[in-house]
């Protein structure tokens, strides 16, 4: 996986995934890591996703958008993104 240098590994290790809830209608990002002891040999689970609710929707977010968003570009466009589309 290509991380850009003023990203930083940081910015992969903190965050965590979504696992133990069920799918979201919408999937945007998801995360998983091979090697682990389980009947699968991975575990996963979404970073980004979308649940439509009614005539509404809730999105959920495992990036640490807020902590970042001074500092990585990315992680501010992310979250004026998001919050425009809500």
């Amino acid at each position: 996986m290509y991380i850009p240098d003023h990203v930083g590994i940081s910015w992969y290790e903190k965050t965590f995934s979504l696992s133990t809830l069920p799918e979201p209608d919408e999937t945007d990002a998801i995360a998983f890591s091979t090697g682990y002891p389980n009947d699968r040999g991975y575990i996963g689970g979404f970073k980004l996703g979308t649940y439509r609710l009614g005539a509404g929707a809730l999105t959920l977010s495992a990036f640490a958008l807020l902590d970042r968003a001074d500092s990585v570009p990315y992680a501010a466009r992310l979250l004026v993104n998001l919050l425009e589309n809500a």
